[in-house]
């Protein structure tokens, strides 16, 4: 038995009827409170009758009522107001001056072990997720709403995170996007040093030089430190001497080359095919908060993202190593990532700073648009009967996968509460 399944039982009245303190008191469950996730009693402003007498205030649980001193209680004030004190096993005195003067419920006798079996089935899975073998069973509509609300926490993570660049950047929407997309064009392996790199390199830089792929192409390269050898190629020599000018003019401090991840990637991945295409991007669009806030998901695939690499990268997947010739596009499955990654969070973060809910719910649209991810996880959750249909749903599986899943949460899953409940049944 363990804590986080008690308050599952208590938060969903799982405990049975006919419920009575250690005193023989008949408790009734009017309303058990709202569950507290910080310091303090487990469940706040729950209202009980105990007997005749009807009482407001909040719930604690424990395994063992001696828990109540051994976690010092006693010694807290905020548990002054606990009405009714939960617990597995009553060994407490109760005539002791430590002892809670709220009632005491044991609910051992109450416990649906039936319940805590399957529980415990879930915990000791090795599956992918611990219920990779029921999933394909969960009701449609438990489903859909909790994939709804998945989607909803994973918007409002990355708006918090859209918000801090936004605090970085002293509350400029542009610079923001700015940071916000090169964090997307790192993809997985390089998203920080491509942040890093942002950050080092001011968007107003960028803009000033964006009529001159050349000189994009010396100032990303050169800030994240691939300029700093000595070439036989004369492209990138003459990309050094650019970089070298502007670094001086600008006061660029490069990033250390180290901090860039090649390893496991394929070339056409590599951080200086990256670097290129990005600039690519900047010196087609000078993409400001309002063009973000206007664009439409079609206009940002056929116009936006269309990027390409110069002619000496045609060749080259790094400086003065020769490749094979291949035209180095950012793919339909690369673009829908950056896409995926940068859009919707940007719009939700603008939507909650402004209270503007069209622009919140414009990010769901967005998502709902765009195509599943084409990943790993994704064939995973395929193949456990989950078949996504949009970027909406893959981003929901994946914030679920990440938050609830790898840690085991079945109990504050609604998904893996109703697999509990169905099979218990």
């Amino acid at each position: 038995m363990n804590e986080d399944f008690l308050h599952y039982l208590w938060r969903y009245r799982l405990f049975g009827p006919d419920l009575r303190t250690s005193r023989g008191e008949l408790v009734e469950v009017i309303d058990t409170g709202i569950h507290n996730y910080d310091r303090g009693p487990d469940f706040l402003n729950a209202r009980i009758r105990i007997d005749k007498t009807l009482w407001a205030g909040h719930v604690e649980i424990h395994l063992n009522s001696s828990d109540w001193v051994a976690h010092a209680h006693h010694r807290d004030k905020s548990y002054n107001n606990v009405i009714l004190h939960v617990v597995y096993n009553d060994d407490l005195d109760p005539n002791t001056n430590l002892a809670p003067s709220a009632p005491c419920l044991e609910v051992a006798r109450y416990v649906d072990y039936k319940l805590f079996y399957r529980y415990q089935s879930f915990l000791n899975a090795l599956g992918w997720v611990p219920c990779q073998n029921q999933i394909n069973q969960t009701d449609r509509l438990v489903k859909v709403s909790w994939l709804e609300r998945m989607l909803a926490e994973r918007l409002t993570e990355s708006a918090q995170y859209v918000l801090r660049l936004f605090e970085q950047t002293r509350h400029d929407w542009s610079e923001t996007f700015y940071r916000f997309l090169a964090r997307s064009f790192g993809l997985r392996l390089n998203v920080e040093p491509f942040e890093m790199l942002s950050a080092s390199l001011p968007l107003s830089v960028i803009l000033r030089h964006r009529s001159s792929l050349f000189q994009l192409e010396a100032l990303f390269l050169g800030q994240a430190g691939f300029l700093d050898e000595d070439f036989k190629d004369d492209y990138p020599a003459k990309l050094k001497t650019e970089y070298s000018f502007l670094r001086e003019k600008y006061h660029l401090v490069p990033l250390p080359v180290h901090l860039w991840k090649f390893l496991r990637m394929r070339p056409a991945g590599f951080p200086t095919i990256r670097l290129v295409q990005f600039a690519d991007f900047w010196h087609r669009n000078a993409m400001g908060i309002d063009d973000v806030l206007g664009c439409s998901v079609n206009t940002v695939f056929s116009e936006k993202f269309a990027v390409e690499v110069s002619e000496y990268w045609i060749d080259h997947y790094m400086p003065d190593k020769l490749s094979v010739h291949r035209h180095k596009t950012l793919g339909d499955d690369a673009i829908n990532r950056v896409m995926i990654n940068t859009l919707p969070p940007i719009l939700f973060a603008y939507g909650q700073v402004y209270g503007n809910n069209l622009l919140t719910e414009r990010a769901v649209s967005v998502l709902d648009q765009l195509p599943p991810e084409v990943s790993n996880e994704t064939e995973r959750w395929t193949e456990s009967g989950i078949i996504p249909a949009s970027a909406a749903e893959t981003q929901a599986l994946h914030y679920m996968k990440k938050n609830y899943c790898d840690h085991k949460k079945c109990l504050h899953c609604r998904i893996g509460n109703f697999l509990l409940r169905k099979e218990s049944e």
